[in-house]
């Protein structure tokens, strides 16, 4: 066996069981929104490049701050926002970050109409 062979044997050896699993452990969710934007990277600057519909069965691959980058059924890949997807996240018993409920509470009380009180 040439040496560099044995020595990326002997790196794939040594990486934790949970590095070669990474494919098994994604979550999975079904879309609870009508549509989630899907874009290029993890920021609204993006343009959205695809959608995920209602009922859609999504994979949660990785996830940035308040990110997750999916990957649907037909193997299309993007970014969500957190926040965006907050419905599936408790659907599927994941719990949004502090940060995704804060926003959630600001945007409520800024569009909260004191006349319906």
């Amino acid at each position: 066996m040439r040496s560099w062979q044995y020595g990326i044997w002997l790196a794939a050896a040594m990486l934790p069981p949970s590095a070669l699993a990474d494919e098994a452990r994604y979550a999975a969710v079904d879309v609870q929104e009508a549509f989630l934007d899907l874009r290029a990277f993890p920021d609204r600057r993006y343009p959205v490049a695809n959608i995920a519909e209602r009922g859609e069965h999504v994979e949660l691959i990785k996830r940035r701050t308040d990110w997750y980058l999916l990957r649907t059924e037909q193997g299309q890949q993007g970014w969500v926002s957190e926040e965006q997807m907050g419905e599936s996240l408790r659907a599927a018993g994941i719990e949004p970050s502090r940060h995704a409920v804060a926003k959630q509470r600001r945007a409520a009380a800024q569009n909260k109409d004191p006349k319906a009180e």
